[in-house]
């Protein structure tokens, strides 16, 4: 069995911490990651072609720091005492359904309609998403602090 196989089946008692992502188990995606991990194709390969597809750098580098410091409240808070929160509205599977659906759409659309424009402002279509993970962070920081520090009353 290798280490790809090995980490999709978690035991139970080493999942207890995770937060359960039903996707996990579905099989096209534990076949698509077998398919990527067979190319020796790295997951931070993934992100890098992710954010930077018609994408903002800054943007891209706001929310990959907004979505470590997510993760990083709940684990700061799991350690202080409280419950884990994987409160959202832009917790990990959120971020990743914003992405999904940024690059399905981008995939099928012409490269025109990929184009939002806001009055002066244009943007593409993954700085749009971006600014969606972006606002979604922010507001998913002070939803797990506000509920961190009631659990720790």
């Amino acid at each position: 069995m290798d280490s790809m196989q090995r980490t999709m089946q978690e035991t139970t008692a080493g999942a207890i911490d995770r937060r359960p992502i039903a996707t996990r188990n579905r099989k096209w995606a534990q076949a698509s990651a077998r398919w990527l991990a067979a190319r020796n194709v790295s997951p931070n390969a993934i992100s890098i072609a992710g954010f930077a597809w018609d994408g903002n750098v800054a943007a891209g580098y706001i929310a990959t720091i907004l979505s470590i410091f997510t993760a990083y409240i709940r684990a700061a808070g799991k350690i202080a005492g409280a419950p884990n929160e994987f409160c959202g509205p832009m917790a990990k599977q959120h971020r990743m359904l914003v992405i999904t659906l940024i690059c399905l759409y981008s995939a099928v659309v012409p490269r025109t309609w990929q184009i939002f424009h806001f009055g002066k402002l244009e943007a593409g279509a993954m700085t749009f998403g971006l600014a969606v993970i972006i606002a979604g962070c922010l507001i998913t920081i002070v939803r797990r602090l506000s509920r961190i520090a009631r659990a720790l009353r």
